[in-house]
């Protein structure tokens, strides 16, 4: 939940502001209200009903169509403008060219991109606007060999002992064995880096926020040249691998939605692939729904 008082952070340039009430109406539960004078102000003092309370989503910064209007200390001016969003077509280029990479470069990317990713998806959307998931990175190589020589050896001594992580069965094992016994380095495709999305359980939408933000800094690496790939095996190994989780450092009350490996990609896809043909669509319609009746 967020502050319902709006004192101090509502600030309205009434040089800019053209009495629109776009602020108000974008105000989904009613925070905002246009006054007596016609600027927008706060709908209530006291902290009595959550439902008018100022959840931060900063909708009515984004809506005003003059700048007019700042809030919880964020200025118009310092926002990205929607001119700058990409266009259909670059979007159609994003989404079929995105690919999951499985051949990285040996070498850290540079942290303050790695920094800067994160920080813009901070800006996916999350239950109740309450943004609190948070990201566990490795980004030195050091550290990820360090982190991926732990799991190899938890997780086969674990299996030896006839504990194997969720959905792997004695078959799968094995030829996980069989790779790591061939000097591959199976679990994260010799990513340099790690990325764990993870917020407290029962806490506004933890499954969905945390895999949201994960999606958001995919495209994000795709848009800056990173390759980025999705594992299951080693968030399967965290169930069974205490000192693997440990490592990490990530609460034992949070949800961990999946762990990713990204990183500088051995070779960049020079184009989409084409899985339109494969995609299945189920229409609701009147017709659809007679039966039910």
């Amino acid at each position: 939940m967020k502050n319902g008082n709006l004192d101090k952070k509502l600030v309205i340039d009434k040089e800019k502001c053209i009495q629109c009430g776009l602020c108000e109406r974008t105000c989904w539960n009613g925070a905002l209200k246009m006054g007596a004078s016609g600027y927008p102000e706060q709908a209530i003092t006291e902290l009595t009903d959550e439902w008018k309370m100022c959840w931060e989503c900063q909708r009515c910064l984004a809506a005003c169509p003059t700048g007019a209007l700042s809030i919880c200390g964020k200025r118009p001016e310092d926002s990205l403008p929607r001119e700058l969003l990409p266009s259909s077509k670059q979007m159609d280029a994003l989404l079929t060219n995105r690919r999951s990479c499985r051949s990285f470069k040996q070498e850290n990317v540079d942290r303050a991109l790695i920094d800067h990713i994160l920080h813009i998806c901070g800006n996916s959307p999350t239950g109740s606007c309450n943004q609190i998931y948070e990201f566990t990175v490795i980004d030195d190589i050091r550290v990820m060999k360090e982190f991926t020589t732990i799991l190899r050896d938890e997780m086969l001594a674990e299996t030896r002992k006839g504990n194997n992580p969720p959905r792997f069965d004695d078959g799968d094992m094995a030829m996980i064995r069989s790779k790591y016994e061939e000097g591959e380095e199976f679990c994260f495709r010799g990513a340099p880096h790690l990325l764990a999305a993870h917020a407290p359980i029962g806490k506004g939408e933890w499954v969905f926020d945390t895999a949201i933000a994960l999606a958001y800094a995919e495209l994000a690496m795709t848009c800056n040249d990173l390759g980025f790939i999705y594992v299951s095996t080693p968030w399967a190994a965290l169930q069974t691998c205490p000192r693997t989780r440990a490592f990490l450092q990530i609460p034992e009350n949070h949800y961990i939605s999946c762990l990713v490996g990204f990183g500088k990609p051995s070779y960049q896809f020079q184009r989409g692939v084409q899985r339109s043909d494969a995609l299945k669509i189920n229409r609701i319609t009147s017709e659809t729904t007679k039966e039910l009746y």
